[in-house]
């Protein structure tokens, strides 16, 4: 893909890895309290059932962060494939949302169904707290950048402990510790540096909610994707339908996660897709996150302001 970024001065990063928190948020977003040791928080589920030995083993590395944990009632419920019926996952998610002592959710897993109860929770009832997870709660995300707060994009409880520095990536960035990765550059990438507001999630996720109250403003945005098991095709035709929405027009940049699990079978190649639908914009395409569905899943604060860095040997990413 041709270069359309010239290198840039070199951008200090000295402060990643150190422990004072965030005291604001940008582009008026609302950046949640950091948790302390002692604090409270819940795991809530807003989609899809999970089993509760999964629940109890990232219950323990929750604890193992001198964190009290509770978990919402409808976490070992199950309604078809749901955690309880959509007026359960709601009300759950409301009272931990209400709920003072309750400093931050994070999201027992991802699946399928948190669109289901985004127009039933007021995310702004019980004042800013982080919700943490990725894949399905997404659709939270989407929700919560509707109202200017900002969300944590990083594992969910059951996978909190498939990979150690994705954890304590995870504890850093919710006790305020976190200044951000860095990576091996992908061949693909274009170098430079690019700064925007950063959005984004599972793919799907982020085109279903095209033409609701809660797709994101892609203006001025660094838009972030990850996806697993969809074919390329079905990945071209979701970045197709954010072409045709027009909404890419604002974009500053695109950081490309892992794609897990999606073949090619005979089609286009991600980097192929992605010149035909962002070349026109002359925006940066950013391939490699190691943010998604494998085994590694680094966190990323969204609605925030993100720099990332981009030479011939690694790509950073600094908030």
């Amino acid at each position: 893909m041709k270069r359309i970024l010239a290198i840039a001065a070199s951008v200090v990063i000295s402060a990643m890895g150190c422990t004072s928190g965030k005291a604001a948020g940008t582009d008026g977003m609302t950046t949640p309290p950091y948790l302390k040791r002692g604090d409270k928080v819940a795991v809530c589920l807003a989609s899809s059932s999970v089993s509760a030995n999964k629940v109890k083993r990232g219950v323990d590395v929750l604890k193992s962060w001198g964190l009290e944990v509770v978990v919402a009632s409808n976490v070992y419920k199950n309604d078809h494939t749901y955690a309880g019926t959509v007026e359960e996952r709601a009300l759950e998610l409301q009272r931990m949302i209400d709920d003072p002592s309750v400093k931050a959710i994070v999201m027992a897993r991802g699946g399928y169904g948190a669109s289901h109860i985004i127009d039933k929770v007021d995310f702004t009832r019980g004042g800013a707290k982080w919700i943490a997870g990725f894949s399905d709660v997404t659709a939270v995300f989407c929700a919560l950048n509707s109202v200017g707060i900002e969300g944590l994009h990083s594992p969910v409880l059951t996978t909190i402990d498939y990979d150690a520095v994705s954890t304590e990536y995870m504890r850093q960035a919710l006790f305020g510790e976190y200044r951000g990765f860095e990576f091996p550059t992908d061949a693909a990438s274009d170098r430079g540096i690019v700064t925007g507001r950063l959005v984004g999630g599972n793919l799907c996720i982020i085109a279903s909610e095209i033409g609701t109250p809660y797709e994101y403003d892609l203006d001025g945005a660094v838009l972030f994707f990850e996806e697993v098991e969809e074919a390329t095709y079905r990945i071209d035709r979701m970045l197709t339908q954010l072409d045709l929405t027009g909404k890419l027009k604002g974009v500053k940049g695109i950081l490309i996660g892992e794609l897990t699990d999606c073949p090619t079978k005979g089609n286009f190649t991600i980097e192929e897709m992605s010149a035909r639908v962002f070349k026109k914009y002359g925006i940066p395409v950013i391939y490699g996150a190691p943010c998604g569905h494998d085994t590694k899943n680094y966190p990323l604060y969204i609605g925030r302001q993100v720099t990332i860095e981009v030479n011939d040997a690694v790509t950073k990413v600094i908030f």
